[in-house]
């Protein structure tokens, strides 16, 4: 099998490809543990956790599909590790903070969160548990 390699979860790919294999919110290390798992929890439960800064009846997953860590998703596994990041909609950059405040205000026709902003069902700040998350499956 030259120019080929295996990994189990995803079968068989060229050798130049990148393995794609995101990790699981659960098994987070205990000091980042509880943010991660916000994060998650927001991604996945968004009008529960996150639900007055929205809109609309989207939920996250809707465009970051299995919470953002499917390969083709936006921001898919690995997003976080791309921020700061040149925004040519609006010919500025962005850090990770300000494109999620812009997608809670744009995408989801509610209202960009300041980042120390509390969830809805949590007392820990949004965006910080959002932050944990993409970084953590970047």
């Amino acid at each position: 099998m030259t120019g080929k390699k295996t990994n189990k979860n995803k079968g068989s790919q060229d050798s130049d490809e990148a393995v794609f294999n995101p990790p699981d919110q659960e098994g987070a290390p205990d000091d980042i543990r509880e943010a991660v798992l916000l994060g998650y929890k927001i991604m996945t439960e968004t009008p529960k956790y996150a639900g007055h800064y929205i809109g609309n009846d989207l939920v996250c997953i809707n465009c970051h599909f299995d919470g953002g860590r499917s390969k083709d998703s936006i921001l898919g596994g690995g997003g976080g590790a791309t921020y700061p990041g040149y925004r040519s909609r609006r010919d500025y950059a962005a850090d990770l903070t300000l494109r999620t405040q812009g997608c809670f205000e744009r995408s989801m026709t509610g209202t960009a969160r300041r980042p120390q902003a509390r969830s809805c069902s949590h007392s820990k700040p949004t965006i910080s548990g959002f932050q944990r998350y993409f970084h953590y499956v970047a």
